[in-house]
């Protein structure tokens, strides 16, 4: 037979999505495409958000305008959920503090669990390296804000907004700004 024959698991592979996980330092803006959960191998949860780098903040940012980077963080470590409320508050700009607790999971819930309502959101966020108490080098990715579409589209030169915005959906998004 051959390798992938002996593979009782190589009938359920699925195909992965282009990209990569921010792993480059840098700052940049980007489009959210999707919010999801999902399990490793472990069974254990997963938090993913799936983004496309628009512009480069720093020139020196490592990740290139058009790469798709994958932000993932794990339901077991004792920051998800202020890290997943951090993302939530600096990319969508509501006030989450005040919130209570069946306001904050029902948010949670939206962004993950359905229909991808943060899709098609710009933010701004940097990654930065960091050693660990462990001595293990890590990506630390920090979500700033959310980005206008108007300053996204006085960022991208004229040949970039026709590349990832064909249909002029940069263009509808300014102007249902302006309204």
């Amino acid at each position: 037979m051959g390798f992938f024959a002996d593979r009782k698991d190589a009938g359920d592979a699925r195909s992965k999505r282009e990209g990569n996980y921010i792993s480059g330092e840098g700052r940049y803006v980007a489009r959210i495409e999707k919010c999801r959960l999902d399990q490793n191998r472990k069974k254990q949860t997963l938090a993913f958000v799936e983004l496309t780098i628009l512009h480069r903040l720093d020139p020196e940012s490592s990740h290139r305008v058009g790469e798709e980077v994958t932000w993932c963080i794990r339901e077991d470590s004792d920051y998800f959920l202020p890290e997943i409320m951090a993302f939530i508050k600096n990319t969508t700009g509501e006030d989450i503090d005040g919130m209570d607790r069946k306001g904050r999971t029902d948010l949670m819930a939206a962004i993950f669990e359905s229909d991808n309502p943060l899709g098609g959101t710009f933010c701004e966020f940097a990654a930065s390296k960091r050693e660990t108490k462990t001595g293990a080098t890590i990506t630390v990715t920090s979500f700033k804000r959310p980005v206008p579409a108007s300053e996204v589209a006085g960022l991208l030169d004229a040949a970039t907004i026709k590349r990832f915005f064909p249909k002029g959906e940069l263009e509808a998004a300014v102007a249902a700004e302006a309204e």
